[in-house]
């Protein structure tokens, strides 16, 4: 690993570590070429499903902090990539080997990602506090919209990247327009629920609610700039995921702003030279003036205070004392 990247255990909210034993998981943080200054901000860099935390956008992370003066916070959220492989668990043959059955698919692994940001506060307290981007890809993007949901008043920018916005069911996949969501191995149209969940099982209601930024989108910030890009190719996470989430920002006067990229698949593969990659796409749609926005409001993490989210099954407060998030259930 790059020496300008160290791991940093801390605590997250009821999980077992498969690699501490304990409720520790990872975060990877990466710090600028020339080091921390007076305007080193932060950003909070999500990977998707099942990947490994600590290889995961690693070298774009490097990028990044020297580019945008940035400390890069990666995270090896739980049911996931390296934090299953490097304890030996091993995994029934007919599941997958990089998660976990059933998977969070994006509640308490929004936890974990905050939880990441709070430790990195501490690990760095002379960081600016009022510079916090947020860029993910994939259930990385959807974790980056939990995050604008659960922590509202902290981020300046969000980048979010061939996102999937809701756990899509079958019928969702058959009859609702999300076609091209990801299939499972033997080319059948389950949708993501299902994908996390294992066949033929479903979330209760109040559980699917609480991952579906779709039903939340007037709780996200409306004072900073959204870019939401997506290859008109990707046949892994449906491109609807992405327009619908855009419309029901616009609809509730968010300042977002679209970028569909012709050509890309899931990892804009096939798109033009100069975006056929997320990290090029994000450099060519998002303005440079973007990422030195600053917020002049106290962040969540500076307050004790409980935001509601509200579910027909009742309400999830997101709860924060001393700077540490904790999700409480209805």
């Amino acid at each position: 690993m790059n020496e300008r990247i160290r791991t940093l255990p801390f605590h997250t909210q009821a999980y077992q570590s498969r690699t501490y034993g304990d409720d520790r998981i990872d975060a990877y943080l990466t710090t600028p070429a020339k080091g921390i200054s007076d305007n080193t901000g932060i950003l909070l860099l999500l990977h998707g499903w099942g990947n490994n935390g600590q290889e995961a956008y690693a070298d774009d992370s490097l990028i990044y902090a020297d580019r945008y003066d940035l400390l890069v916070v990666r995270v090896e959220y739980r049911h996931s990539g390296r934090e299953m492989r490097l304890a030996g668990h091993e995994l029934p043959v007919t599941q997958p080997t990089t998660y976990e059955i059933p998977y969070d698919c994006s509640k308490l692994q929004t936890v974990d990602c905050l939880r990441a940001l709070a430790a990195a506060f501490d690990a760095f307290p002379a960081i600016r506090r009022d510079r916090i981007v947020l860029w993910g890809g994939s259930q990385g993007a959807m974790l980056t919209a939990q995050c604008l949901v659960f922590a509202p008043r902290t981020f300046s920018l969000a980048i979010l990247v061939a996102g999937a916005f809701h756990p899509t069911s079958r019928d969702d996949v058959l009859h609702k327009g999300y076609s091209l969501d990801v299939r499972s191995a033997d080319g059948t149209q389950v949708g993501f629920e299902e994908h996390a969940l294992g066949p033929g099982r479903r979330f209760s209601d109040a559980e699917r609610e609480i991952r579906s930024p779709f039903l939340h989108a007037d709780l996200m910030p409306g004072n900073i700039p959204l870019h939401l890009i997506h290859g008109v190719a990707d046949n892994t996470c449906d491109i609807r995921h992405t327009t619908r989430l855009y419309s029901l920002l616009r609809r509730h006067g968010k300042t977002a702003f679209f970028h569909p990229i012709t050509g890309g698949n899931h990892g804009l593969e096939g798109a033009a030279p100069d975006e056929d990659t997320r990290l090029k796409a994000t450099l060519k749609y998002v303005p440079d003036a973007d990422w030195q926005v600053h917020r002049n409001l106290a962040d969540d993490f500076t307050f004790d205070h409980d935001l509601p989210v509200i579910t027909s099954g009742g309400t999830f407060r997101m709860q924060y004392r001393a700077g540490i998030p904790t999700l409480l259930e209805p």
